[in-house]
């Protein structure tokens, strides 16, 4: 099966779509995707594992296949001419007639009502993710768009963690920038200064983020900083996507508006504190790994006037509460007190099962007999009596945790939440 995707911009966006290829690589196990985006957009999708191709709308690709399925995530005229243009059996999302954005399925149209409908997007409760799904006619999965560093951008993080000194276990990541569409959406350089004074003083290493169009204000809060011999880190600020994206993963937690920074940190599964000034909260899926911090004068911005600049928005948020959630965030360290091991038996809501494995990243203390979930998210494997298998992923507030079935060859049925109170060991092979 061929299917073809187009998603172009923005940045963000084009992040927040790649769960749609693990989705329909999973419906259709044996399909060959191909991604069309811009060209800069293009550069952290090139080694997905779901993307067979990836290729950037400036070379103006060609295509001498019918493709099965078509989905174009994009309302803008240029994907839509492409999406009209090329030949599929069947057609998802939008298109533009006439100047107007059009839904290519029933599934389409209420994204598009959002877009147009300013009180309709004011209520909404649907994560970006969901209305794709819909979009694309695929029953919600809650998938982690994944972003997969390769040696070369490891080596690149490693080179500046070593010529820096860094200290990764306490070190904080901080974005400034937003699109410049929407002024309002970043923090004050003001709150940010503060912020960073405190964590400073407490002894944590601050990594200040920037793109080419916040050069400037870098420079102008690193040198004050400096002046008031406050020592932090600073991006280059013309690095690459994945450059970018490598120094993003030596951070244990990132400070972010909701911004492309934010889609990055999320999706190599960082503790992420969303900021959120005049876009809607609701719209980003948190994944067990994001903080949302919403203005209390968010409303009376969004949707109408998302697009004005407001000193006093801008600073709405503090200082203090977000260092507060920064701590909660790095000191998080909740513990099953638990012996536990591959092959033992536990009871979780009295269904019985056999651990098969535990994932990797999470640390096993046998000296304290306790599975110490170091950092959200984080995974067991077991199966029951029929040899049904299961996952037991443990959110950030550990209250929440999910137990999903799974099929065989690990394509999992949509999320179903659980509230577990307690693991019970019933047996133990040791």
């Amino acid at each position: 099966m061929e299917i073809l995707i187009i998603k172009l911009g923005a940045k963000g966006d084009v992040i927040r779509t790649i769960c749609l290829a693990t989705a329909l690589k999973r419906k259709y196990e044996n399909c060959k995707i191909t991604w069309i985006t811009k060209k800069n957009n293009r550069d952290l999708l090139t080694n997905h594992p779901d993307m067979d191709s990836v290729l950037s709308m400036e070379d103006n690709p060609t295509f001498n296949i019918n493709f099965d399925h078509l989905y174009n995530f994009d309302i803008e005229k240029e994907a839509s001419d492409l999406a009209i243009r090329a030949k599929a059996g069947k057609k998802y999302g939008f298109y533009v007639e006439n100047d107007f954005a059009v839904a290519f399925n029933l599934g389409a149209e209420y994204y598009i009502n959002t877009i147009f409908d300013d009180e309709l997007k004011k209520n909404n409760k649907k994560t970006y993710q969901e209305m794709m799904f819909e979009a694309a006619e695929l029953g919600y999965e809650k998938i982690l768009p994944k972003i997969y560093l390769n040696d070369k951008d490891k080596e690149y993080a490693e080179n500046f963690a070593k010529k820096n000194s860094v200290k990764t276990e306490k070190l904080i990541g901080i974005h400034m920038g937003s699109s410049p569409r929407w002024p309002s959406k970043i923090w004050s350089e003001t709150k940010i200064k503060e912020f960073i004074k405190k964590a400073k003083k407490e002894g944590y290493e601050v990594l200040l983020f920037g793109g080419p169009n916040e050069l400037e204000r870098q420079d102008k809060l690193f040198n004050e900083l400096k002046n008031e011999e406050i020592n932090i880190l600073r991006n280059d600020v013309k690095n690459t996507d994945r450059e970018f994206a490598s120094l993003v993963d030596l951070c244990k937690v990132m400070i972010c508006s909701d911004s492309f920074a934010l889609h990055v940190a999320l999706g190599l599964q960082k503790k992420t504190i969303g900021l959120f000034f005049c876009t809607n909260p609701n719209e980003i899926e948190s994944y067990g790994l994001l903080t949302k911090i919403v203005s209390k004068k968010l409303w009376d911005f969004f949707p109408e006037r998302m697009d004005e600049f407001d000193e006093d928005l801008v600073n709405s948020v503090s200082a203090d509460e977000v260092f507060n959630e920064v701590k909660k965030s790095i000191t998080f360290d909740p513990s099953i007190l638990l012996k536990i091991d591959e092959g033992d038996i536990v009871n979780i809501n009295n269904i019985s099962l056999e651990v098969l494995r535990i994932d990797s990243e999470v640390n096993v203390d046998r000296s304290t007999e306790e599975i110490k979930v170091t950092d959200a998210g984080r995974n067991m494997f077991l199966k029951d009596g029929d040899n049904n298998e299961y996952h037991i992923w443990v959110s950030q507030d550990l209250k929440e945790i999910n137990l999903e079935k799974i099929k065989r060859k690990f394509i999992s049925e949509p999320w179903d939440y659980e509230i577990i109170e307690e693991i019970n060991l019933l047996n133990s092979k040791q």
